[in-house]
């Protein structure tokens, strides 16, 4: 176990900084091997301790940047920690990410393709401009939605929703894919973890969402049933199919970061 951890730690290596002095409270202060030593710490003190670690919020201890999308390294990285507060595996939940919002090699690059126009009946346009109908659902999610947009301080209009498919509603949101009316379960805790509002689109805090909403569905104690539940609130026949396929997805990553050590 100390291998792995170990193994991993300097998996996590990337060229973010390079200036020499080195403090926790002042992570612009650190090289390579300074984040490094941080993000160990973190890992060891989860594992030698019964109570919850104290852990600073993300932006304290990582300056990683949040682009549109990231690469396996900088995402991995993001995943550690949420497994670090939460316990879930990492590796689940890129997985996840993979299959839910992912563009080519990057992590959360694909969102969505529509925006909400009309709160009455959720029409809407897709990015290019035509209308869409049942972008989002009126009576389940866009009273959800409307306070999640009130409290990041943005308009309803401007921000890209999944566009529906079939027969079905659209409108999941962020990289984790949540309907807005489940966002509720898991936005306290990834507010209460980044000492901000949590914003699904953000990566960081899309990462940390879905590892504490797999932490809910207790994906500790049955990795598969967890992630089923993951996938529409309960276990069905696509449920379970949808599990299998993070898992794989899973071990694939767990070897893509090998061969990144091997290389």
């Amino acid at each position: 176990m100390k291998k792995y951890i170990l193994i991993f730690t300097l998996s996590l290596l990337m060229p973010i900084m390079s200036i020499q002095a080195c403090d926790i409270k002042n992570p612009a202060g650190c090289d390579r091997e300074g984040l490094i030593e941080i993000i160990k710490q973190i890992i060891i003190s989860r594992t030698k301790s019964l109570e919850k670690p104290e852990i600073k919020p993300l932006e304290e201890i990582v300056k990683v940047p949040a682009p549109a999308s990231l690469g396996l390294l900088e995402a991995s990285i993001l995943a550690k920690y949420a497994e670090s507060l939460t316990g879930v595996d990492g590796s689940v939940i890129l997985a996840i990410i993979s299959r839910e919002s992912s563009s080519g090699e990057r992590f959360g690059g694909g969102i969505g393709n529509c925006y909400l126009k009309d709160i009455e009946t959720g029409e809407g346009v897709d990015s290019k401009g035509n209308t869409v109908k049942r972008v989002m659902s009126p009576d389940r999610d866009i009273p959800s939605f409307l306070e999640i947009t009130k409290d990041l301080g943005v308009s309803h209009d401007s921000l890209l929703v999944s566009c529906p498919m079939g027969s079905s509603w659209g409108g999941a949101i962020g990289i984790g894919q949540f309907i807005p009316s489940s966002w509720s379960l898991v936005s306290k805790e990834v507010t209460g973890f980044l000492g901000k509002v949590a914003d699904p689109w953000a990566v960081k805090d899309g990462i940390l969402a879905i590892a504490v909403l797999l932490q809910k569905n207790g994906v500790a104690d049955n990795p598969r049933l967890g992630i089923c539940r993951y996938h529409s609130g309960r276990c069905t026949a696509n449920g379970e199919q949808y599990a299998d396929d993070i898992l794989s997805k899973a071990d694939l990553i767990k070897g893509k970061v090998g061969d990144m050590l091997k290389n």
